[in-house]
């Protein structure tokens, strides 16, 4: 008589192998632990065959082991080692784009390196006449914080001359920065 043996833990079909005759009972076959009498399922392709215990049948499971996917809610990138399917879990296999943190700091030369030559003498002109404080806030700024004054001052100096996107896109995250983002949460 053939059985069909699974794993402990997945429940994964393993092998098949002919079975035992018990030596303490002549004609009584042995199905040792983890294995079965009932045959699997034919294999399908992206499939693994599962054994079901509380029905005691064959079940056919998304298999995607080996491959790569994404937590939802983070962008994580994971690489996926159980049966069954990954969206359960809050995963999907669509790369999510990079996640932009809503606080960074910039070092005080980004700005002015992604600004134009023309733009950066007409900013530099509106910092000039601003009041003292801020303008030595910015002028002796090593970094710029989202959420600081030194940003948010300078920023606004930029977006008064330039417009609220080239100043979101001369005061923004450094898009550069994202893919490393990413691999630390990973």
């Amino acid at each position: 008589m053939e059985i069909y043996h699974y794993h402990p833990a997945t429940l994964e079909f393993l092998t098949a192998s002919e079975a035992d005759e018990s030596p303490l009972e002549p004609g009584v076959v042995v199905i040792p632990a983890h294995a079965t009498i009932v045959a699997p399922p034919v294999a399908v392709a992206g499939y693994a065959r599962v054994w079901n215990l509380d029905q005691e049948a064959w079940g056919q499971l998304e298999d995607h082991r080996g491959e790569t996917w994404w937590i939802v809610s983070t962008g994580a990138l994971v690489y996926i080692s159980f049966i069954g399917d990954p969206s359960e879990q809050g995963l999907t296999n669509v790369e999510p784009p990079p996640v932009i943190p809503t606080e960074y700091t910039l070092p005080a030369d980004l700005p002015w390196d992604r600004m134009t030559e023309s733009e950066a003498e007409l900013i530099q002109d509106g910092v000039d006449a601003a009041p003292a404080k801020t303008r030595n806030m910015i002028n002796k700024a090593t970094s710029f914080t989202t959420g600081t004054d030194a940003f948010t001052k300078f920023k606004a100096i930029i977006t008064a001359i330039v417009g609220a996107e080239r100043a979101d896109a001369i005061m923004g995250y450094p898009l550069e920065a994202a893919a490393v983002v990413l691999e630390e949460m990973a």
